[in-house]
């Protein structure tokens, strides 16, 4: 099973906790761990490493997408850089990686993500992912118009999607996420989950 996920130095704390819990609901599980990072000092990759060198079949792999994009993409208070990770991280897999899963740093695991993991990918669909629950709620009533998505359409959220590598490197998907990340990010209340949503909503398939 692949799973990837980032972090900084700030969040490292619940991102241990996620992480332990993953590695301890999954002890006979072969598991590689892919870290999407730029700003994580030496002491913060150790304590990583160290939970998950207390499982057997697991491994944490560093993947560091560099300064660019954070030069280039402003970050503020409610979304870090590291929120676009999970689409940096992805240009970064070697191409043996077909499918990961991706899970937000602040998620607390409590039973076998496996069968999630094997869900079949519906054909031309790029991503697995669960709606959010906000589109339902009267505060977010104006969400979907602003957003110029119909209102019968699903929408999804970011913390957990199942990446179809496949699809995404046959159409050089990634590049046209990153892109529009870098010219429409600003422009949204939720960036990185918005874009995706705007791009792939009808395309992604829909799990409880």
């Amino acid at each position: 099973m692949n799973i990837l996920f980032s972090t900084n130095s700030n969040f490292i704390v619940p991102t241990s906790v996620m992480l332990y819990s993953v590695c301890r609901c999954h002890l006979d599980t072969p598991i590689d761990f892919y870290l999407a990072y730029h700003d994580l000092g030496d002491d913060d990759i150790q304590r990583l490493k160290c939970i998950v060198s207390h499982f057997t079949q697991k491994q944490l792999i560093l993947l560091d997408v560099g300064e660019k994009f954070c030069n280039t993409v402003e970050a503020n208070a409610q979304f870090s850089h590291e929120t676009y990770y999970r689409i940096l991280g992805l240009n970064l897999l070697p191409h043996t990686v077909t499918r990961i899963l991706y899970l937000d740093s602040d998620m607390l695991i409590q039973k076998s993500l496996v069968s999630l993991y094997e869900t079949s990918f519906p054909k031309d669909s790029p991503f697995v992912a669960c709606e959010d629950i906000h589109a339902h709620m009267r505060d977010y009533k104006f969400m979907k118009p602003n957003l110029h998505i119909p209102e019968e359409q699903k929408y999804f959220n970011a913390g957990m999607m199942l990446f179809n590598m496949e699809y995404l490197r046959e159409r050089k998907s990634i590049g046209y996420i990153v892109d529009a990340f870098i010219r429409e990010g600003k422009n949204y209340n939720c960036p990185d989950q918005d874009i995706l949503n705007i791009m792939y909503g009808p395309k992604t398939f829909f799990v409880p």
